[in-house]
Parts: structure tokens; sequence; C-alpha cells
């Protein structure tokens, strides 16, 4: 479709019918302020952004984390986010959820980025399994052995969508309720597999969308970025750096 609300000259294109926009005619990192807000629009319909062909992805990937963060302080983390098994990006982890996750790179030797529209997963449940939508509704479960309990099912605090918040396989144990929560989260119709070309800039919304590499990434071969809000006194003593190597 041609985005009418920006700039005559942006396309945008589904990457799936359950996640994911890819932007065309701009780059990240040279928008208009009417540009950024079409972006973060688009942000909470498409759970996940796309640019190809950037000539700088790095800064690229650096500035669509900061647009799609919003107007909140942010810390930033230059890790490889996600795994080899689906999850839910930061699950594991105490404090607040992520809030975006970036990969941009030059080159082709990422492996496969799988993504999974957790939106998508909940309102088909709502459609066709409501009783076992209605059994989940008091479910919580840790991602990992020290991570927080938190519950199977959530409300976006942006869009306010109820999205579907599953444990790994190994979390959910003998759970009949969590297993067939899992399963859902893992049918074809969710997923979006990406295959990377050079200069390529991906983010997601990991408190939408799950995520699972087709094999463990090269710390060197993109940059990475996991981000997430921080108060005044969770900010590092320097700025974080933003424009990463690559």
């Amino acid at each position: 479709m041609q985005a009418d609300a920006a700039d005559e000259a942006i396309l945008v294109e589904p990457l799936s019918p359950a996640v994911g926009l890819e932007i065309r005619g701009v780059v990240p990192d040279d928008l208009t302020d009417e540009q950024i807000a079409m972006l973060r629009d688009l942000w909470q319909v498409g759970g996940a952004l796309l640019f190809r062909g950037c000539e700088r992805p790095a800064r690229g990937g650096a500035t669509l984390a900061r647009i799609l963060a919003g107007d909140t302080l942010i810390t930033v983390s230059a890790s490889v986010p996600g795994g080899t098994e689906w999850g839910m990006v930061g699950a594991d982890a105490p404090g607040s959820l992520p809030l975006v996750c970036v990969v941009a790179t030059r080159t082709l030797d990422l492996p496969a980025l799988n993504l999974a529209g957790m939106e998508a997963a909940a309102d088909s449940l709502r459609l066709v399994d409501s009783n076992l939508l209605a059994e989940a509704q008091a479910l919580h479960f840790a991602h990992s052995l020290d991570g927080p309990m938190l519950a199977v099912l959530q409300q976006h605090p942006i869009s306010g969508a109820t999205v579907l918040y599953p444990p790994p396989r190994r979390a959910a144990g003998k759970d009949a309720v969590a297993l067939a929560l899992v399963r859902t989260a893992e049918e074809p119709q969710f997923a979006y597999r990406h295959v990377w070309q050079p200069g390529d800039v991906l983010a997601w919304d990991p408190r939408a969308v799950r995520s699972m590499w087709d094999s463990a990434p090269a710390e060197d071969a993109a940059a990475f970025s996991v981000v997430r809000s921080a108060t005044d006194a969770q900010l590092p003593a320097t700025a974080p750096e933003w424009e990463m190597p690559l």
C-alpha cells in the first residue's frame, strides 16, 4: 500500500499476514517529523519494520531504535536479541520488558531470523478457542529458572491489544493449557522468516513478537541492540554508543 499520511513516495508492504511491514522509499536515518510519526503508527500495526538497502545500516538501526522507543529515557545493550528457540526477548530478565529489538547488517553472514505475531495469535484464539483463552487468563509462567513470573496474556502498553505471551516449551512443563498456547504460538500462519540482504535494518517489538534464530549469529556479523526504558537513576554514567561500527 502507499502511505498517504507522511510522504507519497513511501510504500508499505506486509512481510506476512500476521507480522511485519517493509518500508520503501526512505531510510531510517533520514526522516522528517511527519515520517517519524507515521513510522510510530505503523510500528503498532505491524509489530516489526524492515528497511532494505541502507547505506549506513548501523546508524540507521540506532536512529530507528530511538524513534520507536518514543519520548522516554532509554538504555541500549549491543547484545544479540533472542536465541535459537522460540521466545520473547527479555522475558527472562528482571525489570521492564524491552521496547525495541534491532538488527542491522551489511553482510550475508547472518542466519535467518523468524518472527511470530502474538497479537494475531491471541486474536485467533479469541475466534477459534475462546475456552482456552479464558483458561489462560490466570496463568503466569517464568521464562527461565531465575526469571520473573509473567502472565501468558498481556495488554500491550501502547496499543492496548491483548497479546499472547507464551513461555518456552521447556518452561511450560506438563501444563496442558500452557502447552496448547505454545502450540498456537508456533503455528506457521503467525510467522515470518527473514533472509538477510546487505543493508537490511529490521526492528521488532518484543512485547508483541516472538523470535527465533535458525542458528546462533556471530557477534560481529551485525549491529544488534535491545532497547529498554529507564529512569534517570538507571541510566549509565556515559551515553550509549548508538552509532555502532559495521
